[in-house]
Protein backbone atom coordinates (compact mmCIF):
# COMPACT_ATOMS: atom_id res chain seq x y z
CA UNK A 1 0.00 0.00 0.00
CA UNK A 2 2.84 2.39 0.85
CA UNK A 3 4.57 1.61 -2.46
CA UNK A 4 1.35 2.33 -4.36
CA UNK A 5 0.92 5.77 -2.75
CA UNK A 6 4.54 6.62 -3.37
CA UNK A 7 4.24 5.62 -7.04
CA UNK A 8 1.08 7.71 -7.45
CA UNK A 9 2.83 10.73 -5.95
CA UNK A 10 5.72 10.32 -8.39
CA UNK A 11 3.32 10.22 -11.33
CA UNK A 12 1.49 13.40 -10.25
CA UNK A 13 4.64 15.36 -9.36
CA UNK A 14 7.15 16.24 -12.08
CA UNK A 15 10.89 16.29 -11.43
CA UNK A 16 10.98 20.08 -10.93
CA UNK A 17 7.84 20.78 -8.95
CA UNK A 18 9.01 24.09 -7.45
CA UNK A 19 7.99 26.10 -10.51
CA UNK A 20 4.22 25.72 -10.17
CA UNK A 21 1.60 25.37 -7.46
CA UNK A 22 -0.47 23.18 -9.83
CA UNK A 23 2.19 20.97 -11.41
CA UNK A 24 -0.26 18.25 -12.47
CA UNK A 25 -2.20 20.66 -14.75
CA UNK A 26 -0.71 21.09 -18.25
CA UNK A 27 0.82 24.50 -18.85
CA UNK A 28 -1.55 25.53 -21.72
CA UNK A 29 -4.57 24.83 -19.52
CA UNK A 30 -3.04 26.84 -16.69
CA UNK A 31 -2.58 29.81 -19.03
CA UNK A 32 -6.18 29.54 -20.21
CA UNK A 33 -7.46 29.45 -16.63
CA UNK A 34 -5.29 32.42 -15.70
CA UNK A 35 -6.58 34.38 -18.72
CA UNK A 36 -10.20 33.65 -17.79
CA UNK A 37 -9.50 34.68 -14.21
CA UNK A 38 -8.00 38.01 -15.28
CA UNK A 39 -10.79 38.56 -17.80
CA UNK A 40 -13.31 38.44 -14.97
CA UNK A 41 -11.23 40.45 -12.51
CA UNK A 42 -14.03 42.99 -12.00
CA UNK A 43 -16.20 40.21 -10.55
CA UNK A 44 -13.70 39.07 -7.95
CA UNK A 45 -14.78 39.23 -4.29
CA UNK A 46 -14.89 42.77 -2.86
CA UNK A 47 -14.18 44.40 -6.26
CA UNK A 48 -17.78 45.69 -6.37
CA UNK A 49 -17.28 47.25 -2.94
CA UNK A 50 -14.08 48.94 -4.11
CA UNK A 51 -15.80 50.30 -7.24
CA UNK A 52 -18.68 51.74 -5.22
CA UNK A 53 -16.61 53.18 -2.40
CA UNK A 54 -13.69 54.35 -4.53
CA UNK A 55 -14.74 58.06 -4.29
CA UNK A 56 -14.94 57.74 -0.51
CA UNK A 57 -11.55 55.99 -0.36
CA UNK A 58 -10.07 58.80 -2.46
CA UNK A 59 -11.65 61.41 -0.19
CA UNK A 60 -10.41 59.69 2.96
CA UNK A 61 -6.92 59.48 1.47
CA UNK A 62 -6.93 63.21 0.79
CA UNK A 63 -8.14 63.88 4.34
CA UNK A 64 -4.93 62.34 5.72
CA UNK A 65 -3.38 65.76 5.17
CA UNK A 66 -5.58 67.00 8.03
CA UNK A 67 -3.73 64.91 10.63
CA UNK A 68 -2.54 67.27 13.35
CA UNK A 69 -4.75 70.14 12.14
CA UNK A 70 -7.18 72.00 14.35
CA UNK A 71 -10.94 71.34 14.36
CA UNK A 72 -11.53 74.66 12.62
CA UNK A 73 -9.14 73.80 9.80
CA UNK A 74 -10.77 70.38 9.39
CA UNK A 75 -14.22 72.00 9.30
CA UNK A 76 -13.11 74.45 6.60
CA UNK A 77 -11.66 71.60 4.52
CA UNK A 78 -14.87 69.58 4.61
CA UNK A 79 -17.01 72.68 4.02
CA UNK A 80 -15.02 73.41 0.86
CA UNK A 81 -16.31 70.12 -0.58
CA UNK A 82 -19.90 71.35 -0.49
CA UNK A 83 -21.46 72.52 -3.82
CA UNK A 84 -22.13 76.06 -2.58
CA UNK A 85 -23.79 78.23 -5.25
CA UNK A 86 -24.54 75.38 -7.66
CA UNK A 87 -28.00 74.56 -9.01
CA UNK A 88 -29.38 71.32 -7.52
CA UNK A 89 -31.24 70.38 -10.73
CA UNK A 90 -28.25 71.04 -12.98
CA UNK A 91 -25.34 69.56 -11.07
CA UNK A 92 -24.25 66.49 -13.06
CA UNK A 93 -21.97 63.76 -11.74
CA UNK A 94 -20.24 61.69 -14.43
CA UNK A 95 -19.13 58.11 -13.78
CA UNK A 96 -17.12 56.31 -16.49
CA UNK A 97 -16.79 52.59 -17.19
CA UNK A 98 -16.71 50.07 -20.04
CA UNK A 99 -18.65 46.95 -21.02
CA UNK A 100 -16.25 44.29 -19.79
CA UNK A 101 -16.72 40.59 -20.71
CA UNK A 102 -17.97 39.69 -17.24
CA UNK A 103 -20.57 42.49 -17.41
CA UNK A 104 -21.81 41.42 -20.86
CA UNK A 105 -24.26 38.67 -21.83
CA UNK A 106 -24.27 36.06 -24.60
CA UNK A 107 -25.48 38.70 -27.08
CA UNK A 108 -22.14 40.49 -26.57
CA UNK A 109 -23.56 43.67 -25.08
CA UNK A 110 -23.89 45.06 -21.56
CA UNK A 111 -26.16 42.81 -19.53
CA UNK A 112 -29.39 44.29 -18.17
CA UNK A 113 -28.28 43.47 -14.63
CA UNK A 114 -25.00 45.31 -15.16
CA UNK A 115 -26.84 48.62 -15.57
CA UNK A 116 -27.99 48.38 -11.95
CA UNK A 117 -24.50 47.29 -10.90
CA UNK A 118 -22.92 50.35 -12.53
CA UNK A 119 -25.65 52.62 -11.24
CA UNK A 120 -24.71 51.74 -7.65
CA UNK A 121 -21.28 53.27 -8.19
CA UNK A 122 -22.52 56.27 -10.18
CA UNK A 123 -25.26 57.06 -7.69
CA UNK A 124 -22.91 56.92 -4.67
CA UNK A 125 -20.38 59.17 -6.42
CA UNK A 126 -23.14 61.68 -7.16
CA UNK A 127 -24.46 61.62 -3.58
CA UNK A 128 -20.98 62.13 -2.16
CA UNK A 129 -20.33 65.07 -4.49
CA UNK A 130 -23.69 66.73 -3.82
CA UNK A 131 -24.23 66.11 -0.10
CA UNK A 132 -20.85 65.62 1.62
CA UNK A 133 -21.86 67.67 4.65
CA UNK A 134 -25.07 65.68 5.08
CA UNK A 135 -22.96 62.51 5.38
CA UNK A 136 -20.76 64.42 7.81
CA UNK A 137 -23.86 65.16 9.92
CA UNK A 138 -24.40 61.42 10.27
CA UNK A 139 -26.95 61.07 7.47
CA UNK A 140 -27.21 58.41 4.80
CA UNK A 141 -29.33 57.86 1.69
CA UNK A 142 -31.55 54.81 1.17
CA UNK A 143 -32.74 53.47 -2.18
CA UNK A 144 -36.51 52.99 -2.41
CA UNK A 145 -36.97 52.04 -6.07
CA UNK A 146 -35.24 52.05 -9.44
CA UNK A 147 -36.82 52.16 -12.89
CA UNK A 148 -34.97 51.50 -16.16
CA UNK A 149 -35.86 52.37 -19.74
CA UNK A 150 -33.53 50.52 -22.14
CA UNK A 151 -33.17 52.37 -25.43
CA UNK A 152 -30.06 51.10 -27.25
CA UNK A 153 -27.55 48.35 -26.46
CA UNK A 154 -24.00 49.03 -25.28
CA UNK A 155 -21.71 46.63 -27.20
CA UNK A 156 -19.04 44.63 -25.39
CA UNK A 157 -15.74 46.49 -24.82
CA UNK A 158 -17.48 49.85 -25.43
CA UNK A 159 -16.72 52.70 -23.00
CA UNK A 160 -19.77 54.45 -21.57
CA UNK A 161 -20.70 57.15 -19.09
CA UNK A 162 -23.41 57.43 -16.47
CA UNK A 163 -24.59 61.02 -15.94
CA UNK A 164 -26.49 61.42 -12.67
CA UNK A 165 -28.45 64.41 -11.40
CA UNK A 166 -31.34 65.29 -9.10
CA UNK A 167 -34.57 66.05 -10.99
CA UNK A 168 -37.24 66.53 -8.29
CA UNK A 169 -38.16 65.95 -4.65
CA UNK A 170 -41.11 66.07 -2.27
CA UNK A 171 -41.39 65.92 1.52
CA UNK A 172 -39.95 62.39 1.62
CA UNK A 173 -38.52 61.24 -1.70
CA UNK A 174 -35.76 62.53 -3.93
CA UNK A 175 -35.87 61.53 -7.61
CA UNK A 176 -32.56 61.08 -9.40
CA UNK A 177 -32.20 60.62 -13.17
CA UNK A 178 -29.26 58.69 -14.62
CA UNK A 179 -28.39 58.69 -18.32
CA UNK A 180 -26.23 55.92 -19.77
CA UNK A 181 -24.52 57.33 -22.86
CA UNK A 182 -21.91 56.21 -25.38
CA UNK A 183 -19.88 58.00 -28.05
CA UNK A 184 -19.86 56.20 -31.44
CA UNK A 185 -16.57 56.19 -33.37
CA UNK A 186 -16.12 59.34 -35.45
CA UNK A 187 -15.31 57.17 -38.47
CA UNK A 188 -18.79 55.66 -38.43
CA UNK A 189 -20.51 56.29 -41.75
CA UNK A 190 -24.03 55.95 -40.44
CA UNK A 191 -25.46 58.40 -37.94
CA UNK A 192 -27.30 56.75 -35.10
CA UNK A 193 -30.77 58.11 -34.44
CA UNK A 194 -32.44 58.04 -31.09
CA UNK A 195 -35.62 55.91 -30.87
CA UNK A 196 -38.79 57.96 -30.67
CA UNK A 197 -40.33 55.68 -28.06
CA UNK A 198 -38.52 57.27 -25.11
CA UNK A 199 -41.01 57.89 -22.33
CA UNK A 200 -42.33 61.41 -22.93
CA UNK A 201 -42.49 62.44 -19.29
CA UNK A 202 -38.86 61.63 -18.58
CA UNK A 203 -37.73 63.06 -21.93
CA UNK A 204 -39.45 66.36 -21.13
CA UNK A 205 -37.61 66.51 -17.82
CA UNK A 206 -34.25 65.82 -19.48
CA UNK A 207 -34.91 68.58 -22.06
CA UNK A 208 -35.84 71.29 -19.57
CA UNK A 209 -34.25 74.62 -20.36
CA UNK A 210 -32.05 75.73 -17.52
CA UNK A 211 -33.17 79.32 -18.16
CA UNK A 212 -36.45 78.50 -16.42
CA UNK A 213 -34.79 78.38 -13.04
CA UNK A 214 -34.35 81.44 -10.82
CA UNK A 215 -31.91 82.23 -8.06
CA UNK A 216 -32.35 84.32 -4.95
CA UNK A 217 -30.62 85.29 -1.75
CA UNK A 218 -32.70 85.03 1.40
CA UNK A 219 -31.77 87.65 3.97
CA UNK A 220 -32.00 85.77 7.23
CA UNK A 221 -30.16 86.09 10.50
CA UNK A 222 -28.33 83.37 12.33
CA UNK A 223 -30.62 82.19 15.14
CA UNK A 224 -29.38 81.64 18.66
CA UNK A 225 -30.90 78.17 18.58
CA UNK A 226 -30.97 75.94 15.53
CA UNK A 227 -34.59 75.04 16.23
CA UNK A 228 -35.74 78.66 16.69
CA UNK A 229 -35.65 79.79 13.08
CA UNK A 230 -36.88 83.14 11.73
CA UNK A 231 -40.34 83.16 10.21
CA UNK A 232 -40.00 86.14 7.87
CA UNK A 233 -38.29 85.67 4.48
CA UNK A 234 -38.29 88.35 1.78
CA UNK A 235 -35.72 87.17 -0.76
CA UNK A 236 -35.48 89.21 -3.97
CA UNK A 237 -35.72 86.96 -7.02
CA UNK A 238 -32.86 87.30 -9.49
CA UNK A 239 -33.52 86.23 -13.05
CA UNK A 240 -31.39 83.55 -14.67
CA UNK A 241 -29.84 86.13 -16.97
CA UNK A 242 -28.44 88.01 -13.99
CA UNK A 243 -24.95 87.17 -12.89
CA UNK A 244 -24.98 85.90 -9.33
CA UNK A 245 -21.76 85.31 -7.38
CA UNK A 246 -20.85 81.72 -6.76
CA UNK A 247 -23.50 80.38 -9.12
CA UNK A 248 -22.95 77.96 -11.99
CA UNK A 249 -25.49 78.39 -14.77
CA UNK A 250 -24.09 75.86 -17.22
CA UNK A 251 -26.95 73.81 -18.65
CA UNK A 252 -26.79 70.13 -17.71
CA UNK A 253 -30.04 68.99 -19.27
CA UNK A 254 -28.59 68.36 -22.73
CA UNK A 255 -26.23 65.54 -23.63
CA UNK A 256 -22.66 66.17 -24.79
CA UNK A 257 -22.22 66.63 -28.51
CA UNK A 258 -22.10 63.31 -30.37
CA UNK A 259 -23.43 61.29 -27.43
CA UNK A 260 -25.96 58.48 -27.88
CA UNK A 261 -28.52 57.87 -25.13
CA UNK A 262 -28.55 54.13 -24.36
CA UNK A 263 -30.59 53.95 -21.18
CA UNK A 264 -32.48 56.20 -18.76
CA UNK A 265 -32.91 55.30 -15.10
CA UNK A 266 -34.94 56.92 -12.35
CA UNK A 267 -34.02 56.25 -8.72
CA UNK A 268 -36.29 57.03 -5.79
CA UNK A 269 -34.13 57.93 -2.79
CA UNK A 270 -34.86 58.70 0.84
CA UNK A 271 -32.54 60.75 3.07
CA UNK A 272 -32.16 59.17 6.50
CA UNK A 273 -30.50 59.63 9.86
CA UNK A 274 -30.67 56.28 11.58
CA UNK A 275 -34.27 55.22 10.92
CA UNK A 276 -35.54 58.80 10.88
CA UNK A 277 -36.42 60.42 7.53
CA UNK A 278 -34.87 63.80 6.70
CA UNK A 279 -36.70 66.15 4.27
CA UNK A 280 -34.77 66.46 0.99
CA UNK A 281 -35.26 70.24 1.08
CA UNK A 282 -33.31 70.40 4.36
CA UNK A 283 -30.51 68.30 2.87
CA UNK A 284 -30.37 70.43 -0.29
CA UNK A 285 -30.52 73.81 1.44
CA UNK A 286 -28.12 72.61 4.14
CA UNK A 287 -25.58 71.69 1.43
CA UNK A 288 -25.39 75.28 0.18
CA UNK A 289 -27.13 74.90 -3.17
CA UNK A 290 -28.20 78.25 -4.68
CA UNK A 291 -26.33 80.17 -1.99
CA UNK A 292 -23.46 82.57 -2.52
CA UNK A 293 -20.37 81.70 -0.44
CA UNK A 294 -20.50 85.10 1.29
CA UNK A 295 -24.28 85.12 1.87
CA UNK A 296 -25.96 85.44 5.25
CA UNK A 297 -27.80 82.14 4.86
CA UNK A 298 -24.61 80.17 4.20
CA UNK A 299 -22.95 81.88 7.17
CA UNK A 300 -25.94 80.83 9.26
CA UNK A 301 -25.64 77.19 8.17
CA UNK A 302 -21.91 77.16 8.86
CA UNK A 303 -22.57 78.57 12.31
CA UNK A 304 -25.20 75.89 12.99
CA UNK A 305 -22.76 73.16 12.00
CA UNK A 306 -20.07 74.65 14.20
CA UNK A 307 -22.35 74.54 17.24
CA UNK A 308 -23.88 71.16 16.36
CA UNK A 309 -27.36 72.61 15.77
CA UNK A 310 -27.51 71.36 12.18
CA UNK A 311 -26.88 67.82 13.37
CA UNK A 312 -29.80 68.21 15.79
CA UNK A 313 -32.08 69.18 12.91
CA UNK A 314 -30.94 66.21 10.82
CA UNK A 315 -31.41 63.80 13.72
CA UNK A 316 -35.10 64.69 13.86
CA UNK A 317 -35.18 68.15 15.41
CA UNK A 318 -36.69 69.50 12.20
CA UNK A 319 -40.03 68.06 13.31
CA UNK A 320 -40.07 70.49 16.26
CA UNK A 321 -39.84 73.48 13.94
CA UNK A 322 -43.26 74.87 12.91
CA UNK A 323 -43.90 74.69 9.16
CA UNK A 324 -43.98 78.47 8.83
CA UNK A 325 -40.54 78.69 10.48
CA UNK A 326 -38.73 76.08 8.39
CA UNK A 327 -36.05 78.23 6.81
CA UNK A 328 -34.95 75.51 4.36
CA UNK A 329 -38.39 75.39 2.67
CA UNK A 330 -38.77 79.17 2.73
CA UNK A 331 -35.39 79.72 1.18
CA UNK A 332 -35.91 77.29 -1.70
CA UNK A 333 -39.35 78.78 -2.41
CA UNK A 334 -37.77 82.21 -2.54
CA UNK A 335 -35.31 81.13 -5.20
CA UNK A 336 -38.12 80.23 -7.62
CA UNK A 337 -36.88 76.66 -8.09
CA UNK A 338 -39.93 75.00 -6.54
CA UNK A 339 -42.16 75.64 -9.57
CA UNK A 340 -39.75 73.70 -11.75
CA UNK A 341 -39.44 70.93 -9.14
CA UNK A 342 -43.23 70.54 -8.90
CA UNK A 343 -43.59 70.30 -12.70
CA UNK A 344 -41.00 67.53 -12.78
CA UNK A 345 -42.54 65.88 -9.75
CA UNK A 346 -45.86 65.37 -11.55
CA UNK A 347 -44.12 63.20 -14.14
CA UNK A 348 -42.46 61.06 -11.49
CA UNK A 349 -45.70 60.76 -9.52
CA UNK A 350 -47.41 59.35 -12.62
CA UNK A 351 -44.65 56.78 -13.02
CA UNK A 352 -44.67 55.84 -9.33
CA UNK A 353 -48.46 55.58 -9.12
CA UNK A 354 -48.51 53.38 -12.21
CA UNK A 355 -45.96 50.97 -10.76
CA UNK A 356 -47.77 50.87 -7.40
CA UNK A 357 -51.01 50.07 -9.19
CA UNK A 358 -49.34 47.16 -11.00
CA UNK A 359 -48.18 45.63 -7.72
CA UNK A 360 -51.82 45.08 -6.72
CA UNK A 361 -52.65 43.04 -9.82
Amino acid sequence: MALTLQRLKQLLTPADSSRSILPFIPRPIRYILLFILLLNARSWPFVWHFRVFRPLIYLRTRSLSLIGKSKEEKRKWYTALSPVGEHPLEKVSVWKSWASPDDSDFNLHLSNSSYAKSLDSARFKSALASFPLFFGDGGWIALGATHFRFIREIPIHSPYQVRVRVAAWDQKWMYVVAQFITFPPKTSKSKLKQPQSLTKGIKDILDKDSAESNFAHAHIQTPANGLDTPAVFTPPVISSSTSAPGTSWASSSTLPEGAVLNCVSVSQLCCKHGRSTVPPSLVIAGSGFLMAPDSDEWAMIQGMRKTGEMKKLVKGGWREVPEEDRWWDSYLKGTGIIDRVERNLKEFDSMRNGVEAITSL
